[in-house]
């Protein structure tokens, strides 16, 4: 891509918005967050979720991340 090009924006999500659409609580999604499970990008300060590791997330990783915290 050259450099004059605009890239399409990256869409974002508050943590509370990720958990949600993961059908998580809040509180687990700040521990994934922490923890380093999702991946985040932060902009201005605040921590956000790209759409992209929502994806990314509910076709895999999820399980795997899962079945770690219940010592399968």
């Amino acid at each position: 891509m050259q450099d004059d090009q605009l890239q399409e924006p990256m869409a974002l999500n508050t943590k509370a918005r990720a958990a949600r659409k993961l059908g998580v609580s809040y509180s687990t999604m700040v521990r994934w967050v922490k923890d380093g499970k999702i991946e985040t990008v932060v902009v201005d300060g605040r921590t956000w979720v790209p759409e992209a590791a929502l994806v990314k997330w509910s076709q895999g990783d999820a399980v795997k991340t899962l079945l770690t915290e219940v010592g399968a």
